[in-house]
């Protein structure tokens, strides 16, 4: 079902340009407002002024944002072409963060890089795992599996940083659907250490 929604969701990043377009070619006079992508915009992208434009319309499309503060500063939850619509829908917000389904709760996670971050993106379910100890002789154990198929239900990339002083790496925060069952061993075991998260075969 989740993932059906998604699907819907970009394709509805569509429709709206696709209004947005018929709207502009109205000969009315410019009556109202809504804000757009001033460039073409990558999930996770944390959206500043400068990303944003105010474009003046003819006519009120449905879920249009008119006020640039509602949306800048927060992450976007999907892909948006330049142009297009942006909305509150469209961003990683308190709001969003609230819409959990019955019986889950969304939160940050810390998940470990082990190479496969960048595959992980708002809608995909994950496994995840709790890294396996290290004895003195240098083995390892197998890491444990704590939770199966878990929803992304957003991610929030930022930028790092590099100058003659110092270098910070990009990082990614990971808002997970958690199950009430088992967001204490969760949250528990990411305290003590990074998770690491694997792309879900299925329910």
């Amino acid at each position: 079902m989740w993932r059906w929604r998604w699907i819907g969701f970009a394709a509805l990043v569509a429709v709206f340009a696709q209004s947005l377009v018929s709207a502009l070619d109205s000969s009315a006079p410019a009556r109202y407002r809504a804000v757009v992508a001033a460039t073409d915009l990558p999930a996770g992208h944390q959206l500043s002024d400068s990303d944003l434009s105010v474009l003046p319309l003819p006519t009120q499309l449905p879920g249009s944002t008119v006020n640039v503060t509602d949306v800048s500063g927060h992450h976007l939850l999907v892909s948006v072409p330049k142009g297009a619509l942006i909305s509150t829908h469209h961003v990683l917000s308190p709001q969003t963060l609230e819409q959990a389904s019955p019986g889950y709760v969304i939160a940050p996670v810390l998940l470990a890089d082990t190479g496969g971050l960048s595959l992980i993106h708002t809608g995909s379910y994950v496994d995840l795992f709790k890294p396996g100890k290290e004895s003195l002789d240098g083995s390892s154990s197998e890491a444990e599996l704590i939770a199966h198929h878990i929803r992304v239900a957003g991610v929030a990339k930022t930028a790092g940083e590099k100058n003659f002083l110092r270098e910070t790496p990009d990082t990614a925060r990971f808002f997970l659907e958690i199950p009430d069952s088992t967001i204490k061993l969760i949250l528990g075991t990411e305290a003590r250490t990074p998770l690491i998260a694997v792309l879900s075969g299925g329910a």
